[in-house]
């Protein structure tokens, strides 16, 4: 995740760069002299992470004009300059707020404070689910009805398409029926809303591998991939030595997908790649980057959609998922 950071004191300007100095999972982005509000316009057109040291109360007040939607709203946090609390201020499920709340409050030390219902109460909770897994979820309306019912101790019957394999325990509180029509949630492989159902969870079905070369820049990457169906498109996948590429950041943050990465000897022993190079396996230690981490995270069966293309030091890939295996 990229984390813009703002700060007001001398001592959240220490608590900032030690951030920056220190961390080495994120991508840490400092403001400096530019405006606040134009700061914070960008990181949320982008849907990247928003760190406040500070009081909520200026938070609150800053971010309430970029505000719309928690289905794409930036994920927002806020601690104050001492270090004591760390709270979960915006989009804590489906931007990843709370996540980030935790992981920066076990970075400084500080208490994590997340006042999320389904979390405070320990229930499940859609929205995450469907982070977690990848998944389109809609209408928006119906996560907060089953997140009621889920708080008022109902049972949520669900419907999990044939084609998809779960694993895992079921969570408490809910039940498993055969037909879409006849639950409260629906899982499935196809782009509609099932009738009847409160709420559609529905699988995208590729995976975007990609390659660059270093320091890439967002819009280069972008214009090389505006072509494809970014609404099918559940992650983009890359060699671990990627990780820190901030273009690719960019653009998986553009697009509100995953960015994940895998060690170069766990993509040497992928089957289904067409087009291997010596060169890039002399390089990276993977002779294709892009085809071997998209068929790599499509799972099962999966096979590639598009072969690799390749143009101003960009490679790409999509691999389709066949057999996708989802967790609660």
């Amino acid at each position: 995740m990229i984390i813009n950071v703002c700060y007001f004191s001398e001592e959240g300007k220490k608590r900032a760069e030690e951030l920056f100095f220190k961390e080495s999972v994120h991508i840490i982005r400092l403001r400096e002299k530019e405006a606040l509000p134009t700061f914070l316009e960008h990181a949320f057109a982008m849907h990247e992470g928003i760190f406040f040291i500070g009081a909520s109360g200026i938070a609150v007040r800053m971010i309430a004009p970029f505000v719309k939607d928690k289905r794409t709203d930036s994920p927002v946090v806020v601690m104050d300059d001492a270090a004591h609390y760390c709270i979960s201020l915006l989009a804590g499920h489906l931007g990843g707020a709370n996540e980030l709340a935790r992981y920066l409050a076990d970075f400084y030390k500080a208490m994590p404070v997340i006042t999320t219902a389904t979390d405070v109460h320990g229930a499940f909770a859609v929205d995450l689910f469907a982070k977690k897994n990848h998944l389109a979820i809609a209408p928006k309306e119906g996560i907060q009805i089953v997140s009621s019912k889920t708080l008022r101790k109902e049972v949520l019957t669900v419907a999990v398409d044939p084609e998809v394999e779960m694993e895992g325990r079921l969570p408490e509180g809910l039940c498993l029926v055969a037909k879409g029509e006849e639950a409260d949630i629906a899982i499935s492989m196809a782009k509609r809303y099932v009738e009847n159902a409160i709420v559609t969870l529905y699988v995208k079905p590729l995976v975007l591998g990609m390659g660059c070369k270093k320091g890439t820049s967002f819009t280069a990457l972008k214009e090389a991939t505006d072509a494809l169906f970014w609404e099918e498109i559940a992650a983009i996948v890359s060699v671990e030595q990627k990780q820190q590429e901030i273009g690719l950041q960019e653009l998986a943050s553009y697009h509100q997908v995953a960015f994940e990465t895998y060690k170069a000897k766990v993509l040497c022993e992928v089957d289904g790649v067409r087009n291997p190079s010596e060169f890039v396996k002399k390089t990276v230690g993977v002779s294709n980057v892009c085809e071997s981490s998209a068929l790599f995270a499509a799972g099962r069966e999966a096979k590639l959609e598009i072969e690799k293309v390749a143009g101003n030091g960009i490679t790409y890939a999509v691999a389709r998922k066949r057999k996708p295996t989802l967790r609660w």
